[in-house]
């Protein structure tokens, strides 16, 4: 069986179960700290190299996303969430639902704190948006129906 890349146009952030914006770029992080507990019996025997032991401790995520402010649908409702409704969300410290969505059933979710907001208007070009939000708590995968 060949294998099957996904292609960033079909990758997206939910809110709520709502798109956020018109995206553009969408960036799904995991990190994780590590404690360093190295000592001397890490020096390697054959090489005398000490090498260092790290230890995983806690694991944090973020969501972001950048892309066009979206239009208003007929009925005059945004199809997408906008900046503005991000900003609301990070001013109002709301904690929202995200997800990390795309195809071949992927999907992640958690909880998250809206905790950077950024509209760009350039003379000529598009309004844009930058949103950043930030995991508490679990990050759980989930199959999507």
């Amino acid at each position: 069986m060949a294998t099957q890349y996904m292609q960033g146009r079909n990758i997206s952030i939910y809110v709520n179960g709502i798109p956020v914006g018109c995206s553009k770029t969408s960036t799904f992080e995991i990190t994780t700290a590590t404690s360093d507990s190295t000592t001397k019996c890490d020096i390697s025997p054959t090489t005398g190299v000490l090498w260092a032991n790290n230890t995983p401790q806690q694991n944090s995520w973020n969501m972001t996303d950048n892309g066009v402010v979206p239009v208003l649908n007929s009925a005059g409702q945004p199809t997408e969430y906008s900046i503005q409704n991000i900003a609301n969300f990070q001013i109002r410290q709301i904690k929202v639902y995200v997800e990390f969505r795309g195809p071949f059933n992927i999907l992640y979710g958690g909880d998250a704190w809206a905790t950077s907001s950024k509209g760009t208007a350039g003379l000529t070009d598009d309004f844009t948006y930058d949103v950043t939000l930030t995991g508490t708590g679990e990050l759980r995968q989930v199959a999507v129906s």
